[in-house]
């Protein structure tokens, strides 16, 4: 009986000590405030260039990953966004290539109507494209891959003309 007062009795010291001290370190106590005030006025020139410079560090690398994952130059990421920029890109890429076939041979009459044909595709499927943005997930990943076997043909098609099978 004497040990569970004696319990008690230290139990009750230690809650009013913490209660104490509790009271004196609020969170919010002027002295406090004050040391964190000057705390970060010093610190504050030196972390936020530095933080700055970390920031955008990282922003590079990601758009460089991203750029990768495209498979096109840094400069052009701006260009590709969305759910579709793979596929826009490889259809700038189409788009590219079938100017080089047509450089290859500027007066065949085949060439030209190849050129005017895929053309006209390529334009299509960039619409496509551009209207798969806004459709529900399921039904813009049917649509791209539709637009993904289009383009794999597409390409397909210009290696034959370029000569590369």
């Amino acid at each position: 009986m004497q040990a569970q007062r004696e319990s008690d009795r230290a139990a009750l010291k230690i809650a009013e000590a913490q209660l104490k001290a509790a009271r004196e370190g609020k969170l919010l106590s002027p002295t406090r405030i004050r040391r964190v005030l000057t705390v970060s006025r010093l610190l504050a020139p030196i972390l936020v260039p530095l933080v700055y410079r970390a920031a955008m560090a990282a922003r590079g690398l990601i758009d460089q990953r991203r750029a990768d994952r495209l498979g096109i130059p840094l400069a052009q990421i701006g260009r590709f966004s969305g759910h579709g920029a793979r596929l826009s890109a490889r259809v700038a890429g189409a788009e590219h290539s079938l100017r080089a076939v047509q450089d290859k041979k500027p007066r065949d009459g085949e060439t030209q109507q190849f050129v005017a044909a895929v053309s006209d595709r390529l334009a299509d499927l960039s619409a496509a494209i551009t209207a798969a943005e806004t459709m529900p997930a399921a039904r813009r990943r049917a649509t791209h891959s539709a637009i993904a076997r289009q383009l794999d043909g597409i390409e397909a098609d210009l290696m034959a003309r370029l000569g590369l099978e």
